[in-house]
């Protein structure tokens, strides 16, 4: 089985704490952890014409999904109660949700703070085995 790729910002404290927090509930491992600023990312987003990337972006069965369909996705992948949180929050229409996403992600620095190293990257946390 392929698994669902997340390509997440690495330098953004709100997504290292969003990937630590899907990660553990990926019991099953369906799910591999990229950082932006990797090459395999930039080698997948010249495949798939990727130009805006100041959102988390899923890619599963051949589909690219940004902003608030990649989140709603990774729940649906996940599982369980999150399965359902899926189907509970897909009824907003994406616009409105995509909206809420942009202002958060506008403000994500300001608020959660970045990093200049992915404590995902290395040691015990190191998404490599996953890549």
């Amino acid at each position: 089985m392929c698994k669902s790729k997340v390509f997440y910002d690495s330098a953004c404290n709100l997504c290292l704490w969003s990937v630590r927090f899907i990660m553990k509930r990926d019991k099953a491992q369906r799910l591999l952890y990229i950082p932006i600023v990797s090459a395999d990312f930039e080698d997948f987003k010249k495949r798939h014409h990727i130009l805006f990337t100041n959102s988390i972006i899923y890619f599963e069965e051949g589909n690219v999904y940004q902003k608030s369909s990649a989140v709603l996705r990774i729940l649906r992948k996940l599982g369980g109660l999150w399965k359902v949180m899926y189907y509970v929050f897909s009824v907003f229409p994406s616009g409105f949700s995509d909206r809420i996403y942009d202002q958060i992600a506008v403000s994500r620095y300001r608020w959660f703070g970045r990093t200049e190293t992915c404590a995902l990257c290395s040691g015990k946390n190191s998404t490599e085995k996953n890549v």
